[in-house]
């Protein structure tokens, strides 16, 4: 078996073969995992929530980082991922193309707090509402209220 440094690597070297940035992503859409995956493109937070999907299905502990200052110094609106393969601590950047970066000013968030932005951002696109179920609207819900 490989061990957790190994799984995380190779999870990071996949979304870099498999998953572009999209370059020409329509304003007010948020992709999910699950799209991004099929689609094979998606924007820094959207990969970041794809690189924590895949992390997390093969037991890694994984989070989602709200980034402010990246590793160059520059102010940005920007996000990647944070893995614990063994309890060290590792930013993941698929969008930057790093593994291990380095950003100066970050927020590590909970996944209360991802799954709200995520439902926030995904009501704003107003042809995309209805998308789920109501089924699963509930469980949304409910996830969103007992977290």
């Amino acid at each position: 078996t490989r061990n957790e440094h190994g799984k995380a690597r190779e999870i990071f070297d996949w979304m870099q073969k498999n998953v572009q940035y999209d370059h020409h992503k329509p304003k007010g859409t948020y992709k999910t995992a699950h799209e991004v995956f099929i689609g094979g493109a998606g924007v820094c937070g959207e990969m970041a929530f794809l690189y924590i999907t895949m992390a997390r299905c093969v037991g890694l502990k994984s989070n989602y980082v709200s980034v402010t200052q990246d590793t160059y110094g520059e102010r940005v609106s920007h996000a990647c991922a944070v893995v614990y393969p063994n309890n060290q601590e590792i930013f993941v950047d698929p969008a930057y193309y790093a593994y291990g970066i380095h950003h100066r000013t970050y927020s590590i968030l909970s996944d209360y707090d991802v799954l709200q932005r995520l439902h926030d951002w995904r009501q704003k696109e107003p042809y995309r509402k209805d998308i789920l179920p109501v089924k699963q609207k509930n469980f949304l819900k409910w996830l969103l209220e007992g977290i």
